[in-house]
């Protein structure tokens, strides 16, 4: 692939995301890939996603993988960061969101981007005009919370270990 790009002047980008689900093995053929890739000078690149975990897995698959890519940290939305998230679609297409409203928003996900999504798309869709006010965040809150209780936190829930299960439970109690 790499070789047919180059021939045509052009590049390849591999888009990866939830990546830490990996096993060790795929991991690891993976980063020998993209090794290979560089070594051979081809137009391949590897964009991958997952969580902090990532680079430790990386690491343990291949002891060379911190040479080969960079782990950039996302985190949590700034306050201003989160405005612009949900006032920049909005915007485009003739809405906007009270200050207020997104001020509350930014309190209920502290600028988690996912969290910011779910409750600027469902207050969104909750809006009766083009203005997200206050009081459609607090509406929307509980459908949103619903939401990621039935597919947020159960996917990654039921991925854990019985122990794991037993040590959220001691943590909640």
């Amino acid at each position: 692939v790499g070789e047919a790009a180059a021939d045509k002047r052009m590049a390849v980008a591999l888009l990866v995301d939830e990546i830490q689900y990996f096993s060790q093995s795929e991991l690891g053929a993976i980063i020998m890939a993209m090794h290979r890739v560089q070594q051979r000078q081809v137009p391949i690149a590897l964009v991958g996603a997952g969580l902090p975990v990532l680079p430790s897995l990386a690491g343990t698959a291949k002891s060379y993988a911190e040479r080969l890519f960079a782990f950039p940290v996302v985190g949590a939305l700034d306050h201003t960061e989160t405005e612009l998230a949900l006032r920049g679609p909005a915007t485009r297409e003739g809405a906007d969101f009270d200050p207020d409203a997104i001020a509350e928003i930014f309190r209920l996900t502290q600028g988690y981007p996912y969290f910011v999504q779910e409750w600027g798309y469902h207050s969104w869709n909750m809006a009766p005009s083009p203005r997200v006010s206050l009081d459609v965040i607090t509406a929307s809150t509980t459908e949103v919370v619903r939401r990621l209780d039935e597919n947020f936190f159960r996917v990654r829930f039921d991925r854990l270990t019985p122990g794991e299960k037993r040590f959220l439970r001691a943590m909640a109690e």
